[in-house]
């Protein structure tokens, strides 16, 4: 990798694109819209993360037919691992060197168990006292750095736009603005013969009914999904999160943190799976049916 990319986490991205002699209009009306609609975020954020966003402005974009959420979908049926939905991870505790065990809690029965594994990849925003770390030398309750995500609002609605949004997508480079961008979207099978248009409205804050008055003539169906979709890029000084919390346990999304999209949680996935695999001697060619026995317990692969 080329030490410019990670120079580009250590300066802002409005520092970088004035030291590269780029206008303050530009700069202040293309690219701050850009930024806003993609991350909720001025352009005082990591030049990296500035340059994903807008990468995503661009015009060879691609999309899954049927939706985007195939690919998780496909990636995780291909590994053919064992994947448990609606259970609750607790804690790990380290018990050996590759030796971990995890306390789970099924959500439907609320029970709880325990399960051992050689090594732990955890693939999801470490937030405060959400798992705990037991019996490792590095006490990450702690020490781990608490780091916030940026609240974002999408708002899906079906109806019509007023006459002074119709016939465009926006985005808006102002801050105070009730919300950042308004665009068109169509079904995941890409068909675009719904007889009522349906609108995505980005903003950081849950709309009011007066507010929603102000973009569209008619709301038939209102949907709105209220979430911390990425990092709050509030400072360049801050350094990048480690990707191995400690030997056998990776940290998928510390990736996030030098910027925040699907290629790079892409990233973020291959260098762990690599990381992984070097801990346990390469020999993972036959690692979806792998297993052992140690103190009576078995150890699997699992998701």
């Amino acid at each position: 990798m080329s030490p410019e990319i990670y120079n580009l986490t250590k300066i802002s991205y409005k520092n970088f694109l004035m030291d590269a002699k780029y206008s303050k209009k530009f700069i202040d009306e293309l690219v701050q819209s850009i930024s806003l609609v993609n991350y909720g975020q001025d352009v005082s954020i990591p030049a990296f993360v500035g340059c994903v966003s807008f990468a995503g402005a661009g015009e060879q974009l691609w999309a899954i037919k049927g939706g985007n959420k195939l690919l998780a979908k496909q990636l995780a049926h291909n590994s053919e691992a064992t994947i448990s939905l609606n259970t609750r991870v607790n804690s790990v505790t380290q018990l050996d060197a590759n030796l971990f065990e995890l306390s789970v809690t099924d959500e439907k029965s609320g029970q709880t168990s325990t399960r051992r594994y050689n090594s732990v990849i955890i693939a999801t925003p470490l937030t405060e006292n959400q798992l705990k770390f037991i019996n490792f030398s590095t006490n990450f309750n702690v020490n781990f750095p608490k780091r916030q995500y940026h609240r974002t609002v999408s708002t899906l609605v079906a109806g019509h736009l007023n006459k002074k949004w119709k016939g465009r997508d926006v985005l808006s480079d102002n801050e105070s603005t009730f919300f950042t961008s308004i665009g068109r979207v169509y079904p995941v099978d890409d068909s675009r013969d719904e007889r009522t248009p349906v609108y995505k409205v980005f903003s950081r804050t849950p709309l009011t009914t007066d507010q929603l008055d102000l973009i569209f003539e008619d709301t038939q169906v209102v949907y709105v999904k209220d979430w911390y979709a990425y990092p709050h890029y509030d400072s360049v000084s801050e350094p990048l999160p480690p990707f191995i919390l400690s030997p056998g346990v990776y940290h998928l999304n510390a990736i996030e943190w030098a910027a925040s999209a699907i290629e790079m949680s892409l990233i973020g996935g291959k260098n762990a799976a690599l990381l992984a695999y070097n801990q346990l001697g390469g020999k993972t060619g036959d690692a979806n049916t792998y297993t052992q026995n140690t103190a009576n317990h078995q150890i699997t692969d699992e998701l």
